[in-house]
């Protein structure tokens, strides 16, 4: 199979550990060292767009909690809850017999990690999007 991975990079990304950049071009990239988390990251960005394009006019310190407010729903609805995302990964391997993408092992594990991992990962780039939108 091909995958894109970092085919954007193709001869100006050196090889690593016997893998090379993927050999389909893509007109945008999203650099992962998980593609869960790209995922994520992806998603949260959405939800950060959606918010300033629905919230727009909408500003002051007045409206500043009713913004983080409004954000907050659209991460929620954009990304899944550290539950929700425990109850993904286990129903995948468990009813789709789905298998890790390091080990191949049939376990909730993300890319040879735990999942805990994952769900840590989830929880920050909830923080970090609202960190930015409070700082903006």
């Amino acid at each position: 199979a091909t995958y894109v991975k970092m085919g954007r990079l193709i001869g100006a990304a050196p090889s690593f550990g016997g893998l090379e950049a993927g050999e389909l071009s893509a007109d945008d990239l999203v650099a992962a060292s998980v593609s869960n988390w790209g995922g994520y990251g992806l998603a949260a960005a959405a939800a950060l767009v959606r918010c300033s394009d629905a919230c727009s006019g909408e500003s002051g310190e007045d409206n500043s909690e009713l913004l983080l407010g409004k954000l907050r729903r659209l991460i929620d609805d954009c990304l899944p809850s550290e539950i929700e995302e425990d109850a993904i990964i286990h129903r995948i391997v468990e009813v789709a017999g789905c298998r890790d993408g390091i080990s191949g092992e049939r376990e909730a594990t993300v890319d040879g990690m735990p999942l805990q991992t994952s769900l840590d990962r989830l929880r920050d780039v909830k923080e970090l999007a609202m960190a930015a939108a409070a700082d903006a």
